[in-house]
C-alpha cells in the first residue's frame, strides 16, 4: 500500500449516508422530508446506493436526480450524487469530468449542510452533512495527492462529527466513521513515519477496538454495512487475516459483480490463499472487461489483473515470455494512470529490468533501474531489492580490482 492509499481512511464519513435518513425523522414536524413513507424511501436509498455499487450510475442517478428536484435544498441529494461521482472515478482514477461534478456537488452538501445547521432543531443533521461533506472534500483532495488540503478537510469533518457525537445519538451507521477513525490513526503512523504528526493533529486512536467496531458494524448496519464489509476486507489482508478477507470479497463481488474494486479485492484474496486457478480466471475477466472498456473497468484494475497474469504465467506454465508481455503491460497502465509508485507496478518493471540484464541488454536494463530508483520512494521492500543490488554491484567491482572487502 503506498502513501496514496494510506489517506483511504479519509473517507471513513463517506460512508454513513444512511444515517441522513435516521436524522431526517428527527426534524420538526413542519420540515419532515423524505418521510411521506418513510421505510419506502429508506429502501429507495439503498437500491439506489447498491447501484452505485454496482457501476449502475446512471440507474443511480436517475434516483437522486429525483431526490434533487423533490427536495432541492436539502443536502441529501447532493451528497448522493457526490458519492456516485466518487465511485465514478475509480475505475483509472484520472482527472475528468467527475472531479468538476464531485466538487460542485461536495461544496452544495457543505453550502446546504450549513444552512441547516443554523436552523433550531436541525443543527444535528446540519452537522451529520458537514462532517460528511468535509470527509467527501478531503477523499478528493486524497485521491489527487492534494494532502494539505486533504488534512483541512479531514480536520473540518471531525470537529462536526464530533458534534454529532456530543447530541449522544449513535448508532451503527455512524459507528463506521469511529471505527476506521480508531484503527487508521494507530496503523498510519506507523506504517508512514513522515505520518507522525497527525498524531498531534488529532485524538488518539485504538486499534483494536476499532477493529472490534468495524466488525459490529458489517453484522448490524443496515446502510452503511457493504462499506464496512470492504473496509473490513482491506484491513483483515492487511493484518494477515486472508481466509477471512476471502469470505467478505467473495460475498461483495458476487453481490456487485460490476464493480471492479471488489472483483480486484477478490482476485487478490484468491491468489493470496493459494485459488490460483480461480485467481487466473477472474484476472483474466477483468483484463478483458478493461480491453473492452467496459463500465468500471478501466486502465488500473487491468494493470492489477496484468500483474497477477504476469506472475501465474510463470507459476502454472513456466511461461517467461507470456508472462514479459504481461508485465509491460502493467508497466504501461501504470504510466497511464501515474501509478507508477505502486508496489505491483514496480515489481512489473524490476522483472523487466531483471529480463533485460539476463539478455545482456545492460543499457537497457540500468534505464529501468533508474527509474525503479526514482518511483521507489515510498516502498521499502523495492528500496531494498535495490540497495542489494547496488551493494552486490559494488563488491563485484571491488573484487575484479583485486580490493575484496571480505
Amino acid at each position: 500500500m503506498s502513501l496514496h492509499s494510506a489517506f483511504r481512511f479519509i473517507f471513513f464519513f463517506c460512508g454513513t449516508y444512511g444515517l441522513a435518513v435516521n436524522l431526517m425523522a428527527q426534524a420538526s414536524s413542519e420540515e419532515q422530508i423524505l418521510l411521506i413513507d418513510e421505510i419506502g424511501v429508506q429502501y429507495e436509498i439503498l437500491w439506489a446506493v447498491d447501484s452505485t455499487y454496482n457501476y449502475n450510475f446512471s440507474e443511480a442517478e436517475k434516483r437522486y436526480r429525483w431526490f434533487k428536484q423533490k427536495y432541492p435544498t436539502h443536502p441529501l441529494p447532493y451528497f448522493l450524487l457526490s458519492l456516485n461521482e466518487l465511485w465514478k472515478i475509480f475505475p483509472n482514477y484520472q482527472k475528468g469530468i467527475s472531479d468538476q461534478a464531485l466538487e460542485v456537488y461536495v461544496d452544495s452538501t457543505i453550502y446546504l449542510g450549513k444552512r441547516l445547521y443554523k436552523i433550531p432543531n436541525r443543527s444535528l443533521e446540519g452537522a451529520f452533512f458537514l462532517a460528511s461533506g468535509y470527509a467527501l472534500k478531503g477523499r478528493r483532495h486524497g485521491l489527487r495527492a492534494e494532502w494539505a488540503q486533504a488534512i483541512l478537510s479531514l480536520k473540518e469533518a471531525l470537529d462536526y462529527f464530533r458534534k454529532c457525537e456530543s447530541y449522544n445519538y449513535m448508532s451503527n451507521e455512524l459507528l463506521l466513521g469511529t471505527a476506521l477513525y480508531n484503527y487508521y490513526m494507530i496503523w498510519l503512523p506507523k506504517r508512514y513515519p513522515r505520518l507522525r504528526f497527525l498524531s498531534f493533529l488529532f485524538e488518539k486512536g485504538d486499534k483494536y477496538l476499532g477493529l472490534n467496531q468495524l466488525k459490529k458494524v458489517t453484522e448490524d448496519a443496515l446502510f452503511v454495512r457493504t462499506e464496512a464489509q470492504y473496509f473490513l476486507a482491506l484491513i483483515m489482508e492487511e493484518e494477515g487475516e486472508i481466509q477471512e478477507a476471502l469470505i467478505l470479497s467473495q460475498y461483495l463481488s458476487e453481490k456487485y459483480p460490476k464493480n471492479a474494486q471488489f472483483s480486484v479485492l477478490h482476485m487478490r484474496l484468491l491468489y493470496r490463499n493459494g485459488y490460483h486457478e480461480d485467481s487466473r480466471k477472474l484476472a483474466q475477466h477483468i483484463y478483458q472487461e478493461a480491453q473492452h472498456q467496459k463500465s468500471g473497468f478501466g486502465a488500473n484494475q487491468a494493470r492489477y489483473a496484468a500483474f497477477l497474469l504476469g506472475i501465474l504465467s510463470i507459476r502454472l506454465e513456466q511461461d517467461s515470455i507470456q508472462a514479459k508481455s504481461y508485465y509491460e503491460k502493467t508497466w504501461q497502465y501504470a504510466q497511464e494512470t501515474h501509478k507508477q509508485s505502486k508496489g505491483y507496478s514496480l515489481h512489473a518493471l524490476w522483472f523487466l529490468a531483471v529480463w533485460d540484464e539476463k539478455r545482456g541488454d545492460l543499457q537497457a536494463a540500468e534505464e529501468k533501474y533508474k527509474i525503479l530508483e526514482k518511483w521507489a520512494e515510498d516502498n521499502e521492500p523495492m528500496k531494498k531489492k535495490l540497495r542489494e543490488r547496488r551493494s552486490k554491484r559494488k563488491n563485484s567491482r571491488v573484487e575484479i580490482f583485486g580490493f575484496s572487502l571480505f
